[in-house]
Parts: structure tokens; sequence; C-alpha cells
């Protein structure tokens, strides 16, 4: 979703400064740093984006997808036919971590976005907060640097803890994606740790 707000504003569709208020039926939680704001607080899209990414916050998340469409089944549309991603969808909740990775090497590349768009949102991936980043960075060498989005989904029958990065490394950059099922949140980050350091060193 943000690939996408990001490639409507380079479409001249509206701004990042465009006011989008804080609805309280899109609240994904009431304490966090946009759900605890009052309904029909101002906030411009480019606050809903960095809170989005930087806190991976899920009431930015449900705002942003009803801006771009008011419903998340008109967002899967554009994953397949502008992004070329199937699947990577939200509802039903399904993707891989070849479509995450073709994602992330887009962005990186400037095919699904332009130069400036795509720096943007890395600079904000590499801007995460602490917790968010302890996945495949805990496998870097220290001062290794990466740009990287965890997700977590909890469903009925399995937890599933994943992360998708960027990783700048001394030789070469390269994308590399984990997903894990039916794996709590420490033991996962074992995974993406150790599997991080086994790429990282071939």
């Amino acid at each position: 979703v943000a690939v996408l707000m990001l490639r409507d504003v380079e479409a001249g569709k509206y701004t990042l400064d465009y006011i989008f208020p804080v609805q309280d039926n899109l609240k994904f939680s009431y304490i966090d740093s946009i759900g605890s704001l009052p309904n029909g607080t101002p906030l411009p899209l480019r606050t809903y984006l960095e809170k989005l990414i930087i806190e991976s916050n899920n009431t930015a998340w449900y705002h942003i997808v009803n801006f771009l469409g008011n419903s998340w089944e008109s967002v899967d549309p554009r994953t397949i036919n502008e992004l070329g991603l199937n699947p990577l969808f939200m509802d039903p909740f399904q993707g891989t971590a070849r479509m995450l990775g073709k994602l992330l090497d887009d962005v990186y590349n400037a095919r699904t976005l332009n130069k400036e768009s795509g720096t943007y949102l890395i600079s904000l991936m590499r801007g995460a907060l602490d917790w968010n980043r302890e996945g495949l960075g805990l496998g870097l060498p220290e001062g290794i640097d990466f740009a990287n989005k965890i997700g977590n989904l909890w469903t009925e029958n399995d937890v599933n803890f994943c992360d998708s990065a960027i990783i700048f490394g001394k030789n070469t950059n390269y994308v590399m994606v984990v997903t894990n099922k039916d794996i709590d949140w420490e033991n996962g980050k074992i995974h993406l740790r150790e599997l991080s350091k086994i790429a990282y060193k071939y």
C-alpha cells in the first residue's frame, strides 16, 4: 500500500501533504500513535505513511487502504496489474517470499517507483523503530546498513513472523525475504538471524 500511494503521488493524483482526517471506524487500536487521536483529527498522508513503515502502525494501514479505494478488494487488483505481484493480497492475507522480494527489488531498481520516491520509502524503512529491525538485521555484521519491513500475522491456526530487507553489504547489495510459519516471535527471530548470517557470508 505504501508503494501504491507513492505511485499515485507520482501520477499527480494528490500530494503527501493532502489532509485525511482520522476516523474512529478505521482505528486498529485506540492506544497507538494515530488511534489515540480524536476522531476528525487532520493528518497529512505523509504522517500515515511514516507511521506505517517506521512503527508498523496498523491504524495507519487501515486509513491508507481506505484512502486508496475504500476497501481491500480495490487494492488487490492494483498489486497484480500495476506491481506484477501475484499473490500478494490483503484479502485474503496471502503472499510469498518471492513476491515480497520482487516488490523490494523493483523499488530498489526504480521499476515501480521513480528514484526519488523509492529513496524516500527506503529511508523510512531504514529508520524503523529498533524492535521493527530485529529480524534479518540480527544476522548482519556490525555497521552493515539495511532497510527492512517486519510482518507478523496471527490466525486461528498459526503465527507467522517474517522479514523483508534490502541489505547494503560491503561487496554487493541484495534483497532477502524470509517467511516463517507456525512460529512465535522469539523463535522466528532466531530463524531470521541464522539465515541472514548464512546469506551474508555467502
